[in-house]
């Protein structure tokens, strides 16, 4: 199966200091290590929230917020997708990942497979944009895409803007592996904060932040009430 790893770190990301040359070197042959493994498929540190944006959509009113976000305990500063046998697996990737990282939580959600939504391979980017997917509280599901929705990703694939989307499971299938202090806990799903559930993501490759918007836009449209969350997502191994 294919788990999303999300990770909020302990101390704010965005005043925290730069991670040291030594943490850079360990964190990059950690990621070079499971990606010859074939276990990490994709990985990116997300730049700070004031180059990025929540486009809000509620009972069809679009607003649009612009970065920097306050709620330092919500701020997402990487992901990671990796393919693994099962949930216990991944929270074991998960509890190693944050020996590197430091404090904070990484959250770790099943996803779609591809038969579901028909992914093609990522393809060169100069600047990615990640959007991640907030529902209106109430309703965490899994459900298919519509046909509007399919129509929308095939579109914008074909025009290289699209480099990879997914919905994820519901949180029952996942779960929250944090490490305070040196101490590692593990809290199965589902989870009851519902304003901060993750639907899902999108990859874009785009020109601006201001084309960034104009996509969430489009794609809540289609998708429903809730909230998207732009971030520039950087090199892999800038990954936070």
């Amino acid at each position: 199966m294919r788990c999303l790893m999300i990770y909020r770190p302990e101390a704010n990301p965005e005043t925290s200091p730069p991670p040291s040359p030594e943490h850079f070197a360990k964190m990059g042959a950690y990621i070079e290590e499971m990606t010859r493994a074939g276990v990490l498929l994709d990985t990116g540190g997300l730049a700070p929230s004031s180059r990025g944006a929540r486009v809000r959509r509620h009972r069809g009113k679009l607003t649009v917020t612009d970065g920097p976000f306050t709620e330092s305990k919500e701020l997402i500063a990487g992901f990671a997708i990796m393919r693994l046998p099962s949930l216990a697996e991944a929270k074991e990737r998960a509890k190693g990942f944050l020996e590197f990282a430091g404090d904070g939580e990484n959250e770790i959600r099943a996803m779609h497979e591809p038969s579901d939504w028909d992914p093609r391979l990522p393809k060169p980017a100069l600047t990615r944009y990640m959007i991640i997917w907030r529902p209106e509280p109430g309703t965490e599901r899994a459900q298919p895409p519509s046909a509007e929705m399919l129509k929308l990703i095939e579109a914008e694939k074909a025009a290289g803007i699209l480099l990879a989307s997914e919905g994820l499971e519901p949180s029952s299938q996942g779960a929250r592996v944090r490490r305070s202090k040196g101490k590692v806990t593990v809290t199965d799903g589902p989870f009851t904060e519902s304003k901060e559930l993750i639907a899902g993501y999108a990859l874009v490759n785009v020109k601006s932040i201001a084309e960034a918007k104009e996509h969430a836009r489009r794609f809540l449209e289609l998708a429903g009430d809730g909230e998207s969350e732009i971030r520039v997502a950087l090199a892999p191994h800038a990954a936070a």
